[in-house]
Order: C-alpha cells, then sequence, then structure tokens
C-alpha cells in the first residue's frame, strides 16, 4: 500500500477491507471480489466516520465537497494523499512516498531559505539566532534529528525572560541571512504550525523613545538579488486576526522600485488578499482570503506572466511583468503600505518558512513545495471545521493584543481541528450591507478545498444601533428588512452552508431608546420563528453570557476596554460564548 489509488478496485483496497476487518468482525476480503462484499462497504463506511484527520480520504471525498485536482490530503500520522480525480461519488486519491523531500530541495534555483524547520537536508548550521533581553546575549538555535528546531534549548536560554530573533539563518548555502532589523521580531510567538513555532511579525505601530514609528522586521543582505521576471515566493503564514496590508517579505529595489508579496485590503481594516507588488504595479489575487490558520501561498513571476497561489485557489495575470532589478530586502516588510491617515501598515503574520527562487518555478513545482511543507510541519489542511466569522471592530479583535481576539481563541478552543476565517470589518454594519459583499466575494474559495464542514456565524448590529437606535422601533427595522437582505445577499452568492446569527451585546454608547432597542433586536433573533423564517441553523447568545453581557459590564474595564471593545479577558468569555453555540457542530 505504499501507491494506491483508493477510489479505484483491486488488491490494495481488498487490502484495506482485511485490515480493518478485525476491527468491525468481518469476514476476510477476495482482490477480486471487493465489489459486491458487504465487508469493503463496510470498510468504507469505518474510515468515512473516522475524523478526517485521522483517516485516509475515500471516493466519496469528491468535487461536491469542494476538493479539486492535485489538493493534497495530510493524515495525523503524516501519510500524504493527492487527489488524481474528483468526480463526484468515484474520487480518487493517490498516497504519496513516505519520504517526502524537504520544501528546499524540490525545485532548483533556491536563492534563499528560511524556516522554523529544517528545509534543505543538506544544510548542517542553525535555524536561528536568539537575542534576550535579560542582558543581550545571543544564542544559535540549531535542528533536532527529526528537523524541528531545538525549541527545549530555546526555552532554556529564556527562562525568566524574553527573546527576539536577530538572525534568521538562510540554508539555501548561500549565505543570505535575514538579520537584525529595526524592531526585531519575537522568538517564541504564540502560533503554532503543527508542533512548530513560527516567528511573529507585529505590524501594529509603535513608537520607541524619541517617537519614531518602529515595527518588527529582519533585514535581507544586498547580496540577495533577483530579477522581478525571474522571481518565485513561497509562504507558510498565518495571521492572528483581520489584517490590512501586513507584507510577508520585500524585495528591495536596485532602481528605486519593489517587489513584495503582502496582505492587503479594500476596506477600512477588512478584508485582505494575496498581492504582489513591482514597483508602481499591483498584481491582486481576487478573492483570495488567508484564514488565521497558517496557510501555504506564493507567486512565481516571469517575462510573460505572474502566476498567484493560495492554498486553494491560483491566478495567472497575462501581462508581462517588469525586468525591475532586486538587491536585499526585508522580513516582514515595513516601508511599502500607509493607511488612510498616513500611518504605516499594521497587522501581524507569524511565518514559518520563506523560500525565495531566482526564477519562476511552475505550478507542479509548487504544489510539490507546498505538500512539503504541510507533511513536514504535521499540519492537516483538509482536517478542519471550517468557520466563517463576520462582524464588526469587537471580532476583528480591535484592542486585543496579537492572537487575543475572540475568532482566534475560539480556534483553540475547539475541540477538533478548526480552520477559522476572520472577514469582520471595524465599523461594520447591516445597514450598509458592507458585510454582505465582502462575505459574496469569499464564497468561491470558502466553497474549494478543504471543507468537512462549513459554518458562517455572524454578528453585527451594534453600530447599527448607534447610528439609528434612537428611533423607536428600529430593532424591527433591523431584524425585518437588514439582517433578511444580508442573509439573501450571502446566499445569492452561493452560501449553502449553516448560518448562525449572534445576539448583540451591551457598550456604554448604547443606552436609552438604544438599549431598549438592543433588548428587542436580541429577543426577536432568539425566537424560534424568527430561525426558521430566516433559514438559520441557531444563535449564539453572547449576550445572555452572565459575566461580560450583564447590565453595567461595559463599565467594567478589566472586560470591556473602552466601554465597546473588550480586552483581552473580555475575549475570552466572548470566545467561550461563542463556542457554546458551535460545539454541537463541531463534535464528532
Amino acid at each position: 500500500m505504499s501507491n494506491i489509488d483508493i477510489a479505484a478496485p483491486g488488491e490494495a483496497l481488498a487490502s484495506l477491507a482485511n485490515a480493518l476487518g478485525p476491527l468491525m468482525q468481518t469476514a476476510p476480503v477476495a482482490a477480486e471480489g471487493w465489489t459486491s462484499t458487504r465487508a469493503l462497504g463496510a470498510a468504507l463506511a469505518f474510515i468515512a466516520r473516522q475524523p478526517v484527520d485521522r483517516r485516509p480520504p475515500t471516493q466519496t471525498d469528491d468535487a461536491s465537497k469542494g476538493y479539486g485536482v492535485g489538493n493534497i490530503w495530510v493524515t495525523q500520522d503524516r501519510q500524504v494523499y493527492r487527489a488524481l480525480r474528483v468526480t463526484t461519488g468515484a474520487a480518487a486519491w493517490q498516497r504519496q512516498p513516505s519520504a517526502i523531500a524537504l520544501a528546499g530541495d524540490i525545485a532548483s534555483g533556491l536563492a534563499a531559505a528560511f524556516g522554523i524547520r529544517k528545509l534543505v537536508s543538506a544544510y548542517s548550521g542553525p535555524g536561528l539566532q536568539v537575542t534576550r533581553t535579560s542582558d543581550n546575549a545571543a544564542l544559535d538555535i540549531g535542528f533536532r534529528s527529526d528537523g524541528s528546531l531545538d525549541t527545549p534549548a530555546l526555552d532554556k536560554f529564556l527562562l525568566g525572560t524574553v527573546g527576539k530573533v536577530s538572525v534568521w539563518y538562510d540554508q539555501s548555502g548561500n549565505g543570505q541571512h535575514a538579520t537584525s532589523g529595526t524592531n526585531l521580531p519575537n522568538a517564541t510567538a504564540e502560533d503554532f504550525f503543527g508542533s512548530d513555532r513560527g516567528v511573529l511579525f507585529d505590524h501594529q505601530v509603535t513608537f520607541n523613545a524619541v517617537g519614531g514609528k518602529v515595527k518588527q522586521s529582519l533585514v535581507l543582505p544586498t547580496s540577495l538579488t533577483a530579477n522581478s521576471n525571474a522571481l518565485s515566493v513561497v509562504s507558510l503564514a498565518s495571521f492572528a486576526h483581520v489584517t490590512r496590508n501586513s507584507p510577508i517579505i520585500e524585495l528591495s529595489p536596485a532602481t528605486g522600485q519593489t517587489a513584495a508579496m503582502c496582505f492587503g485590503n479594500s476596506y477600512q481594516n477588512g478584508v485582505a488578499s494575496l498581492a504582489a507588488r513591482f514597483g508602481a504595479s499591483w498584481k491582486w489575487l481576487a478573492g483570495y482570503r488567508p484564514p488565521m490558520n497558517a496557510v501555504v501561498t506564493g507567486f512565481s513571476s516571469s517575462a510573460s506572466n505572474l502566476q498567484f497561489w493560495g492554498e486553494d485557489s491560483s491566478s495567472t495575470s497575462l501581462s508581462p511583468v517588469s525586468g525591475t532589478a532586486l538587491a536585499g530586502g526585508l522580513v516582514g516588510g515595513t516601508t511599502l503600505f500607509t493607511d488612510g491617515n498616513g500611518d504605516p501598515d499594521f497587522g501581524y503574520n507569524v511565518q514559518g518558512a520563506l523560500l525565495i527562487f531566482s526564477r519562476g518555478i511552475t505550478a507542479s513545482e509548487y504544489s510539490a513545495v507546498m505538500t512539503s511543507l504541510y507533511a513536514h510541519h504535521r499540519l492537516c489542511p483538509q482536517a478542519r471545521d471550517t468557520i466563517v466569522v463576520d462582524g464588526d471592530s469587537i471580532t476583528e479583535g480591535a484592542f486585543a493584543t496579537d492572537f487575543q481576539s475572540w475568532p482566534r481563541r475560539l480556534m483553540k478552543m475547539s475541540p477538533r481541528p478548526t480552520r477559522v476565517y476572520n472577514v469582520a470589518i471595524s465599523g461594520g454594519n447591516f445597514a450598509s450591507q458592507t458585510q454582505a459583499t465582502q462575505i459574496a466575494r469569499w464564497v468561491p474559495q470558502l466553497y474549494k478545498a478543504n471543507l468537512p464542514s462549513l459554518t458562517l456565524l455572524f454578528g453585527t448590529g451594534s453600530n447599527d444601533l448607534q447610528a439609528n437606535g434612537g428611533t423607536v422601533g428600529y430593532a424591527a427595522t433591523m431584524t425585518g428588512t437588514s439582517v433578511p437582505a444580508y442573509l439573501a445577499a450571502v446566499r445569492a452568492a452561493g452560501w449553502q452552508a449553516p448560518i448562525l446569527i449572534a445576539t448583540i451585546l451591551p457598550r456604554s454608547n448604547i443606552s436609552g431608546q438604544r438599549e431598549t432597542e438592543r433588548q428587542a433586536y436580541n429577543t426577536t433573533i432568539r425566537s424560534a420563528s424568527f430561525l426558521l423564517a430566516n433559514g438559520l441553523a441557531g444563535v449564539s447568545d453572547v449576550a445572555a453570557d452572565p459575566t461580560f453581557a450583564a447590565p453595567g459590564a461595559s463599565e467594567d474595564a478589566a472586560i470591556y476596554q473602552d466601554g465597546t471593545h473588550l480586552t483581552n479577558l473580555g475575549t475570552s468569555y466572548d470566545a467561550a460564548a461563542q463556542m457554546r453555540a458551535l460545539a454541537p457542530r463541531l463534535a464528532g
């Protein structure tokens, strides 16, 4: 069974049925009789009932479930399968060789490789140099025999203090190490790639002693040269919550221009998309939105086109790319982007691997690199319930520190592997229908690969009440017009999965008639008749929480940062309340 097509007849399936037979107390199965034996059917049914991160794929893991040819499937014990065919009811997945090549060994032209796991088999040096705060001492952190970073040595070195990554060593053999930048990234990010930590690049604007803005980055040497039409970048990264203009890498100019791969947005603090920039020319991957979970993404540029890769999608621009010469740059870049107020970009990304090639690699090479990164980081992209969270700034994570937004906490509280997309928008409301519009942009992506289950959890309306809630009966307008319009727009875009609606939390500047309308709104959406009339799967009743939603709770500075937005403690309460509604959907 080292290389099998599990959707095709033959000896492999008979062997599979026989292997599972003792568990199900079935009789042995002959290879030639597999199509007519109930034992094989029982075996496949047994497989299908297992959590998706523990079982191999079956013939029913097909296009109707969102899988496409070339998608990969990784089990907890690191068995890797690739989709050869996704015909409904007759999918074919081929098991890949047990020894998956390291990502840096797959394609030629590797210019630089940075990782928190070993990426190049011939590399024998350290992974990171970490400098600790207590005495400014530095230590090289190497790799263990399994290819993982020596985190026990790192933890011992940082005992009682904190540390920053002062060097991220290039594993390509070219010596293009990323070194101390303006503000070093954290050495112990509260994030994991499978069983591995990532390097946290925090682009939230901070200020130094003289008032200058600094952000976390590492500098790439000027000896790292490339040409913008002979360049490929592959990244494994995740995002703490909704980000705005959060660069993964910027390749610096030899001619005053810049190439970069970043995640930016078209709404205030809102929907992020993959983009690459060459000089003043932007290339966007329309409709792609990275989840908070780790994803493999990137681009490959040639003289004739620019190929974008997302975890579940790809897009090609046929416009030639200018041959800009590049030299050096930044990891976790800081220079390119400003918001509407002229402030630098902000957002968070945690990087686990970054590979730079001095040529345009092919789609098949990218697919192999992606498979390697998932397999060696023990990430199971198919093994997640998928939750899309929509809302306003409270959901977005405003005022919460790194990784403390309630959707991020929700992801970690899940009883099984869960993928979370946070598409909330600061200032979002139902009346403008901006929420539905931006959700609609992502429906095609959300219905592509890796969808064991899919749920939309949406909760906003607080801004609606703040604006118009002083009008008697405004809650009826929200429940009778605004919310149904939102749902209609989302479904018109193709949304088919269950949808949950959340009640509205209190806030200090919603009082009097606005508070009356808030209570009326919550009462209505809690009713079975409302849920039935709007085709909703249920309500996430966060406003019923006896602690952070109790009368006067918004005045508690331990829970509410400013009477509206939540502190880290408040997001903890919020996540727990939301999980009460989601938990039944995540069981099994």
